[in-house]
């Protein structure tokens, strides 16, 4: 069976809230996701890529603006296979990582990539299998921004 997870994420990748504000954001997670599964809070030490699992579609290149749509249907895919490869690099973190864009053939950081679906972040709110419609409305996302203390974004993943 899928499962469903919402990941909440500041806006600046950076952003890490005070340790008070945690408990109270992910409580209120909570109670804007009706009978969600497995609540957590993950605060990392350095720059983390998000992902957004099986809804991840594609990426847009910081160098040449050359949008990436991943087709992993393909067995021979370039953007598919550059994603998997840096996936798979980043795994421990992502911050200052260099990759080589399929696209343009640039060195960029990993973390000036613009994906689609997910982000990066040192800090994030989780909840598996809402109860709750995609995206999560504006005035709750508003609620969440104003008990962590910065602007938010949604990763939904899939996996």
């Amino acid at each position: 069976m899928s499962d469903t997870v919402v990941k909440v994420i500041p806006a600046d990748p950076r952003y890490v809230p005070p340790a008070a504000v945690h408990q109270p954001a992910l409580d209120l997670l909570i109670r804007l996701a009706p009978r969600c599964e497995d609540p957590s809070i993950r605060v990392h030490r350095k720059v983390q890529y998000v992902d957004a699992g099986e809804y991840e579609e594609g990426a847009t290149c910081p160098h040449c603006g050359q949008h990436l749509v991943f087709n992993f249907f393909v067995e021979d895919d370039p953007p598919a296979n550059w994603y998997r490869e840096i996936v798979h690099q980043t795994e421990l973190h992502a911050e200052g990582v260099p990759t080589v864009m399929p696209c343009c053939g640039a060195e960029v950081p990993f973390e000036e990539v613009r994906f689609d679906s997910s982000g990066f972040a040192r800090f994030e709110l989780i909840v598996s299998n809402p109860d709750t419609p995609y995206p999560l409305p504006d005035g709750a996302m508003r609620q969440l921004e104003a008990v962590v203390g910065c602007p938010l974004r949604q990763v939904w993943a899939r996996y």
